[in-house]
């Protein structure tokens, strides 16, 4: 299901998201989603992470490939130093 919502924001980040467009031959609005995803990605794996959910099952629960998993883990730094290639 998709549902719609419309945002303001600072001048300064609408600059940010349409250069970034234009670098990447994409719509303002991709770029926009593409921020916000990450940040609820990374907002949420933290909550489950903190609710003792594992990894795996933080995976499952958000369908994300256990590598972004680990990337939102790196990111935010919770849980450092357990990732494979340390």
């Amino acid at each position: 299901m998709t549902d719609y919502i419309h945002l303001a924001l600072p001048k300064p980040m609408i600059e940010i998201i349409d250069s970034r467009a234009k670098q990447q031959y994409l719509k303002r609005s991709d770029v926009a989603r593409q921020y916000l995803m990450r940040s609820l990605v990374d907002d949420t794996v933290c909550e489950l992470r903190k609710r003792k959910y594992s990894i795996r099952k933080i995976a499952e629960e958000l369908e994300l490939p256990t590598v972004r998993v680990y990337e939102a883990l790196r990111r935010t730094g919770i849980d450092e130093g357990v990732y494979p290639d340390e």
